[in-house]
């Protein structure tokens, strides 16, 4: 599979671990994907891509994009049963990676104060699947909510992308640590570099 189709699959699954739907009432095959303002910056810097040209459409004002799906149709009716959404454990093997999670929290994700929480429309007796096969993706505590995803660990989460993923993916995850969470990552940060120093 080309770079380039499999970064639109990792932003298509992304949408649908989150709050994006399949757009019934137009004749085109789109995903609406809803989207609040304070995420504008990290979406510019990923749909920037060429991957993207000429398949994405912002509506700005209705704080939402649409992304072409006619080349990726089939992945997205994997996630529907009459109409509605859903999620199996075989989607997880097809589709589910630890960037495509990143993404989803990374345009969904709201701070809590026990975690990171991911508002999703895959129904309720779905979410604890999700939650199950997210947990194995990102080897990380992943509970299952009322509509929702929850990460609590969140620094472990932003070390790992920031060791597996683009700077931007890791800095928009650096917006949902608190204060206390970055100065321990500070702390561990010099700490490694004391060792490392003494070691040499």
């Amino acid at each position: 599979m080309l770079v380039n189709e499999l970064a639109k699959e990792d932003l298509i699954t992304a949408a649908l671990i989150g709050e994006g739907y399949l757009d019934t009432y137009n004749n085109e095959a789109e995903l609406v994907i809803p989207f609040a303002r304070e995420k504008s910056f990290y979406l510019y810097n990923l749909l920037k891509d060429k991957t993207y040209k000429d398949s994405i459409k912002f509506e700005a004002r209705r704080g939402q994009f649409k992304i072409d799906i006619s080349d990726n149709f089939s992945l997205v009716d994997s996630w529907y049963e009459k109409g509605q959404k859903v999620f199996k454990k075989e989607l997880a093997f097809k589709y589910l990676s630890f960037r495509s999670v990143v993404i989803a929290v990374n345009i969904f994700g709201e701070r809590k104060i026990e975690g990171i929480s991911v508002p999703s429309t895959i129904p309720s007796k779905y979410i604890r699947t999700l939650s199950y096969c997210i947990e194995r993706k990102l080897n990380l505590t992943v509970v299952s909510g009322k509509n929702c995803i929850k990460i609590p660990e969140v620094p472990i989460l932003f070390l790992d992308t920031y060791k597996n993923l683009d700077t931007f993916d890791s800095t928009q995850l650096l917006s949902y640590l608190t204060k206390a969470e970055k100065n321990k990552l500070v702390e561990i940060s010099i700490r490694k570099s004391g060792e490392y120093y003494v070691e040499n």
